[in-house]
């Protein structure tokens, strides 16, 4: 296995290094550009619906198992219930765990970041990223090929994220993200990593709580620290020495948030309905 990581401000493979749930909880498909494919499985996480740990079965039916941490990380051997783009379907999902060990999990314990396939209007070496709501998974392409893959918080509540099809228009190193409205008041100093997409909304760290893979945020897409800046990196648009922002709309990199298997629509800058490539 591998992991990313920055290094002289490009994401770089690290070979050997195996694939970790920690502190990231993120999983990597591929050796970065042109690189070959680690796995076909799809990486799956464990977040329990209560408590710390999710039961482990040897078997669908069984009545007990073993306990397994929240977090964990293990790749998708079979689904013997309904479509995995809805938590807490009834149903399981037999996964593969870090020791090797193949156990049943109920889908409602799990976070699958499954496979999609690339949109038509998506280039062959295009960057790509795909984030799905009802699993609170994050999964980066180029092209056909996963790249990285790794939990994530939206919006929660009133505040939930809204779904569409962007391209990220800018990064930034390090801001304040605050909020006067009388509704809703906030003030969140040296917020790092962020990726623009709509106007307030950006894939960024959330360095103030530690709950990915569930809803949590005000409708910005929260991810740990080092996965926010292992994605920042690979957006590829390097911030000039000494800057904190960028702009990054001429790479073309998309974000198509979603609810469910259905293409969402594409949004313009404030969020309005657009045809891309039309008015």
């Amino acid at each position: 296995g591998a992991i990313l990581v920055p290094s002289g401000g490009a994401v770089a493979p690290v070979p050997g290094a195996g694939v970790t749930a920690e502190p990231s909880a993120a999983a990597v498909d591929a050796l970065g550009a042109g690189g070959h494919p680690l796995t076909g499985l799809d990486p799956a996480w464990v977040v329990p619906a209560s408590g710390d740990h999710a039961v482990a079965r040897m078997k669908p039916d069984d009545t007990g198992g073993e306990p397994v941490p929240a977090r964990t990380l293990g790749w998708v051997l079979a689904d013997a219930g309904a479509d995995a783009g809805s938590v807490g379907k009834s149903g399981f999902v037999l996964v593969r765990l870090p020791d090797n060990r193949e156990r049943w999990f109920a889908r409602a314990d799990l976070r699958v970041a499954a496979r999609r396939p690339k949109p038509a209007d998506v280039g062959s070496a295009q960057q790509w990223i795909d984030v799905d709501l009802g699993q609170q998974t994050l999964v980066a392409y180029r092209g056909e090929v996963r790249e990285f893959a790794t939990l994530i918080s939206s919006g929660q509540g009133r505040f939930a994220t809204p779904v569409g099809r962007h391209v990220i228009r800018k990064k930034t190193g390090q801001a304040r993200l605050r909020s006067d409205r009388a509704w809703m008041r906030w003030d969140i100093p040296d917020v790092p990593w962020l990726l623009w997409y709509r106007e307030s909304f950006a894939l960024h760290a959330a360095y103030w709580h530690d709950d990915f893979g569930k809803p949590r945020s005000h409708g910005c897409i929260n991810l740990s620290p080092l996965d926010a800046r292992t994605l920042f990196a690979w957006v590829e648009q390097p911030l000039p020495d000494g800057w904190l922002e960028a702009n990054v709309w001429d790479q073309q990199v998309i974000v198509q948030i979603r609810r469910g298997p259905d293409l969402p629509p594409w949004r313009k800058w404030d969020g309005s309905p657009w045809r891309r490539g039309g008015a």
